[in-house]
């Protein structure tokens, strides 16, 4: 990697970085903040790249699903509200 410093800008040679601390994966180059520094980071492949994002994929189905057979339920709870409420003539 290389590390300007003037601008802090932090370049791959193989065309992704990965944040040591949080596994987020950036394509080609970032630009660092004041405090932060170019050990927290490391180049990974696409190979890496790919494998974070079929995992994220994974992870927002999960979390669709629950999403969805929460809403199931609740629509059945409403269901059930109105029925066994009284209608007011």
């Amino acid at each position: 990697m290389e590390f300007i410093e003037k601008s802090r800008k932090l370049t791959s040679s193989t065309g992704f970085i990965k944040n040591i601390e949080t596994g987020e994966i950036y394509d080609y180059s970032i630009y660092l903040g004041k405090f932060d520094s170019p050990e927290n980071y490391t180049e990974c492949s696409e190979a890496d790249y790919q494998e974070l994002l079929t995992q994220r994929a994974e992870e927002e189905r999960k979390i669709q699903e629950e999403i969805e057979a929460r809403n199931k339920e609740l629509e059945a709870e409403y269901a059930e509200e109105l029925i066994e409420e009284p209608s007011i003539e």
